[in-house]
Protein backbone atom coordinates (compact mmCIF):
# COMPACT_ATOMS: atom_id res chain seq x y z
CA UNK A 1 0.00 0.00 0.00
CA UNK A 2 1.15 3.56 -0.58
CA UNK A 3 2.79 5.29 2.05
CA UNK A 4 -0.06 8.41 1.49
CA UNK A 5 -2.87 5.82 1.61
CA UNK A 6 -1.51 3.95 4.69
CA UNK A 7 -1.61 7.74 6.44
CA UNK A 8 -5.13 8.35 5.01
CA UNK A 9 -6.53 5.19 6.02
CA UNK A 10 -5.04 5.60 9.94
CA UNK A 11 -5.69 9.40 10.29
CA UNK A 12 -9.73 8.22 8.84
CA UNK A 13 -9.70 5.64 12.01
CA UNK A 14 -8.90 8.12 14.27
CA UNK A 15 -11.13 10.35 13.22
CA UNK A 16 -14.45 8.03 13.16
CA UNK A 17 -12.48 6.99 16.56
CA UNK A 18 -13.61 10.75 17.79
CA UNK A 19 -16.63 10.58 15.99
CA UNK A 20 -17.94 8.05 17.26
CA UNK A 21 -17.03 8.74 21.20
CA UNK A 22 -17.47 12.43 21.01
CA UNK A 23 -13.52 12.31 22.24
CA UNK A 24 -13.34 15.82 20.41
CA UNK A 25 -15.38 17.51 22.75
CA UNK A 26 -12.62 17.37 25.82
CA UNK A 27 -10.69 19.43 24.10
CA UNK A 28 -10.78 22.96 22.42
CA UNK A 29 -7.89 22.60 19.57
CA UNK A 30 -8.79 20.69 16.86
CA UNK A 31 -7.09 16.97 17.21
CA UNK A 32 -6.96 16.75 13.31
CA UNK A 33 -6.00 19.86 11.76
CA UNK A 34 -7.90 20.15 8.93
CA UNK A 35 -5.08 21.20 6.41
CA UNK A 36 -1.23 20.47 6.44
CA UNK A 37 1.67 22.23 5.85
CA UNK A 38 2.98 24.65 3.20
CA UNK A 39 6.13 24.12 1.52
CA UNK A 40 7.42 27.54 3.14
CA UNK A 41 6.13 26.06 6.86
CA UNK A 42 7.78 22.65 6.05
CA UNK A 43 11.17 24.60 4.56
CA UNK A 44 10.69 26.97 8.17
CA UNK A 45 10.94 23.67 10.66
CA UNK A 46 13.54 21.88 8.83
CA UNK A 47 15.64 25.34 9.25
CA UNK A 48 14.54 25.04 12.93
CA UNK A 49 15.19 21.55 13.58
CA UNK A 50 18.81 21.79 11.12
CA UNK A 51 17.53 19.38 8.95
CA UNK A 52 15.99 17.62 6.35
CA UNK A 53 12.91 15.65 7.74
CA UNK A 54 12.37 12.49 7.05
CA UNK A 55 10.46 11.63 3.88
CA UNK A 56 7.36 9.95 5.94
CA UNK A 57 7.26 12.41 8.17
CA UNK A 58 7.13 15.11 5.80
CA UNK A 59 4.44 13.50 4.29
CA UNK A 60 2.19 13.56 6.79
CA UNK A 61 2.71 17.05 7.53
CA UNK A 62 1.99 17.76 3.93
CA UNK A 63 -1.70 16.94 4.89
CA UNK A 64 -1.77 17.11 8.28
CA UNK A 65 -0.28 19.67 10.57
CA UNK A 66 -0.03 17.58 13.91
CA UNK A 67 -2.61 14.58 15.38
CA UNK A 68 -3.77 13.81 18.41
CA UNK A 69 -5.03 10.16 18.31
CA UNK A 70 -5.36 10.87 22.35
CA UNK A 71 -3.85 11.83 25.93
CA UNK A 72 -0.13 10.75 24.91
CA UNK A 73 -0.29 9.71 21.80
CA UNK A 74 0.81 12.52 19.56
CA UNK A 75 2.50 13.49 16.06
CA UNK A 76 3.93 16.90 16.56
CA UNK A 77 4.34 18.81 14.17
CA UNK A 78 3.17 22.66 13.87
CA UNK A 79 0.24 24.27 15.50
CA UNK A 80 0.28 21.81 18.96
CA UNK A 81 2.76 21.42 21.66
CA UNK A 82 5.49 20.13 21.73
CA UNK A 83 7.18 20.63 18.56
CA UNK A 84 9.71 18.35 16.95
CA UNK A 85 12.86 18.63 17.76
CA UNK A 86 16.57 17.25 16.77
CA UNK A 87 17.83 14.65 20.00
CA UNK A 88 21.55 14.17 20.59
CA UNK A 89 21.98 13.66 24.05
CA UNK A 90 19.76 9.89 22.86
CA UNK A 91 22.54 8.13 21.72
CA UNK A 92 25.98 10.28 21.26
CA UNK A 93 26.89 10.71 17.10
CA UNK A 94 23.32 10.68 16.14
CA UNK A 95 20.80 13.11 14.90
CA UNK A 96 17.31 11.72 16.13
CA UNK A 97 14.01 13.51 15.60
CA UNK A 98 11.58 13.50 18.41
CA UNK A 99 8.63 13.63 16.61
CA UNK A 100 6.32 12.48 18.70
CA UNK A 101 4.88 11.04 22.41
CA UNK A 102 4.20 7.27 22.56
CA UNK A 103 3.35 6.65 26.59
CA UNK A 104 3.32 2.87 25.81
CA UNK A 105 5.73 2.74 29.47
CA UNK A 106 5.29 5.90 30.87
CA UNK A 107 4.81 9.67 29.85
CA UNK A 108 7.49 10.81 28.04
CA UNK A 109 8.13 8.13 25.85
CA UNK A 110 8.64 9.69 22.44
CA UNK A 111 8.50 8.35 18.71
CA UNK A 112 12.06 8.93 17.16
CA UNK A 113 13.29 8.72 13.92
CA UNK A 114 16.85 8.83 12.43
CA UNK A 115 17.67 11.91 11.13
CA UNK A 116 20.90 10.53 9.72
CA UNK A 117 19.59 7.49 8.26
CA UNK A 118 16.48 7.17 6.24
CA UNK A 119 16.09 3.54 5.79
CA UNK A 120 16.43 3.47 10.01
CA UNK A 121 13.34 2.01 11.58
CA UNK A 122 10.88 4.58 13.77
CA UNK A 123 12.01 4.00 17.14
CA UNK A 124 10.47 4.59 20.50
CA UNK A 125 12.72 6.46 23.66
CA UNK A 126 11.55 4.57 27.33
CA UNK A 127 12.49 7.52 29.16
CA UNK A 128 12.25 5.75 32.21
CA UNK A 129 14.67 3.18 30.97
CA UNK A 130 17.01 5.66 29.45
CA UNK A 131 16.53 3.31 26.08
CA UNK A 132 15.94 3.18 22.31
CA UNK A 133 14.08 0.55 20.77
CA UNK A 134 13.23 -0.10 17.41
CA UNK A 135 9.45 0.33 17.34
CA UNK A 136 7.91 0.00 13.70
CA UNK A 137 9.64 -0.03 9.78
CA UNK A 138 9.04 3.03 9.14
CA UNK A 139 6.86 6.26 10.22
CA UNK A 140 3.65 5.23 8.17
CA UNK A 141 3.67 1.89 10.33
CA UNK A 142 4.00 3.34 13.75
CA UNK A 143 1.42 5.33 12.77
CA UNK A 144 -0.44 2.53 11.87
CA UNK A 145 0.92 0.41 14.96
CA UNK A 146 -0.46 3.06 17.10
CA UNK A 147 -3.51 3.43 15.94
CA UNK A 148 -4.28 -0.17 16.06
CA UNK A 149 -3.39 -0.60 19.70
CA UNK A 150 -5.56 2.10 20.73
CA UNK A 151 -8.56 2.24 18.27
CA UNK A 152 -9.30 -1.91 19.21
CA UNK A 153 -13.04 -1.32 20.44
CA UNK A 154 -12.48 -5.03 22.00
CA UNK A 155 -9.79 -3.92 23.90
CA UNK A 156 -10.91 -0.16 24.91
CA UNK A 157 -14.49 -0.85 25.86
CA UNK A 158 -15.21 2.99 25.47
CA UNK A 159 -18.84 3.99 24.76
CA UNK A 160 -20.01 7.19 22.72
CA UNK A 161 -21.16 8.66 26.06
CA UNK A 162 -17.53 8.71 28.33
CA UNK A 163 -15.52 11.14 29.54
CA UNK A 164 -11.66 11.79 29.35
CA UNK A 165 -11.05 10.17 32.47
CA UNK A 166 -13.12 7.07 31.14
CA UNK A 167 -10.85 7.39 28.00
CA UNK A 168 -7.35 7.81 30.10
CA UNK A 169 -8.10 5.01 32.44
CA UNK A 170 -9.47 2.81 29.48
CA UNK A 171 -5.85 3.43 27.86
CA UNK A 172 -4.29 2.18 31.03
CA UNK A 173 -2.05 -1.10 31.00
CA UNK A 174 -4.69 -3.71 32.38
CA UNK A 175 -2.13 -3.46 35.85
CA UNK A 176 -2.23 0.14 36.20
CA UNK A 177 -6.29 0.03 35.76
CA UNK A 178 -6.43 -2.52 38.43
CA UNK A 179 -4.05 -0.16 40.99
CA UNK A 180 -6.47 2.43 40.11
CA UNK A 181 -9.91 0.55 41.17
CA UNK A 182 -11.42 1.68 44.11
CA UNK A 183 -11.05 -1.05 47.00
Amino acid sequence: MPVGERLQRAVKRVRDFHDATGYQRLFSEPLIPASGLSERELRELEAEVGAELPAEYRLFLQSWRYLIVMTGYHVWGVGSEPRPRVCTEHVEGRRLLSCGDLWFEADGDDLVLDLDDPAAPALVWLHDYQELRPFAESFSLAICKVVEYLLNPEDLEISVQCTRQDVELALLPWWKRFLRRPS
